[in-house]
């Protein structure tokens, strides 16, 4: 039987789903974007090496729910900003949502994304309030959107819907060697240096797994000289005495 085409025309959105050692969480993720009001998407599993059993889970989905355009991209183990690069140039759609293997967005999270990039071109990237589930169980009300508080604080989450373009204009997600989680953080202040907007929806569209031996968990424990590098790497949007700190 020939393909249908309506799953390889081009969608307006494209998540990005990396999958290292989570394949027990991924037919969570890919339910929750099946379940989105927001029809017009295609999903992209990027299994990055993993030893598990991604790659047959992935295979799984894609046998389960065969009218969506879900795709699986295989590749030897590069860490997770490569694999949403690689993940992305594959894409075809002009939005992107990166999500984690773990995490879940809530039924109306597409919708109300997408409507606010559409309704402003200035704007690169829009982010929501976040539901916290797993070891912490809570809401994380997120900042409006400032380059000024970017600069020292991470206002968004990895889920957070930005332009191709844009993604394209800064060079990608770029990685930080052994120590890996700020990789997102340093992507929004590339937009952010780069002239775009961030938009902040105040709902809890995002549902993340907190976890103790999580990335982001690892990273804190390098966090100043993850710090030091994304001031080293953006220095004309910090002072001299931020960049002494950082250079020494």
């Amino acid at each position: 039987n020939r393909p249908s085409m309506a799953r390889y025309s081009a969608p307006l959105v494209s998540i990005i789903i990396p999958c290292y050692n989570q394949a027990r969480f991924l037919p969570e993720a890919v339910a929750s974007v099946v379940a989105q009001t927001f029809a017009d998407w295609e999903i992209i599993i990027v299994d990055d090496g993993s030893p598990d059993d991604t790659a047959q889970v992935a295979a799984r989905l894609i046998a389960a729910f065969p009218e969506r355009r879900i795709r699986l991209l295989r590749q030897e183990n590069r860490g997770l900003a490569a694999a949403r690069n690689a993940g992305i140039t594959m894409a075809l759609a002009p939005y992107i949502l990166p999500l984690d293997a773990d995490d879940a967005i809530a039924p109306e999270m597409l919708a109300l994304t997408v409507a606010a990039l559409e309704a402003h071109p200035e704007v690169g990237f829009v982010y929501t309030d976040v539901q916290r589930f797993g070891a912490e169980t809570n809401i994380l009300r997120t900042q409006p959107y400032s380059l000024e508080r970017l600069r020292f604080e991470c206002l968004m989450m990895p889920a957070t819907l930005f332009r191709r373009a844009a993604w394209r204009q800064v060079g990608g997600f770029r990685t930080f060697g052994a120590a890996q989680g700020y990789e997102d953080w340093d992507f929004w202040i590339s937009l952010g240096e780069a002239g775009w907007e961030g938009l902040h929806i105040a709902r809890p569209l995002l549902r993340y797994r907190r976890s103790g031996g999580s990335m982001l968990s690892q990273a804190r424990r390098h966090d100043l000289e993850l710090r030091a590098q994304i001031i080293l790497d953006h220095r004309r949007l910090y002072e001299s005495d931020m960049l002494a700190w950082a250079g020494c």
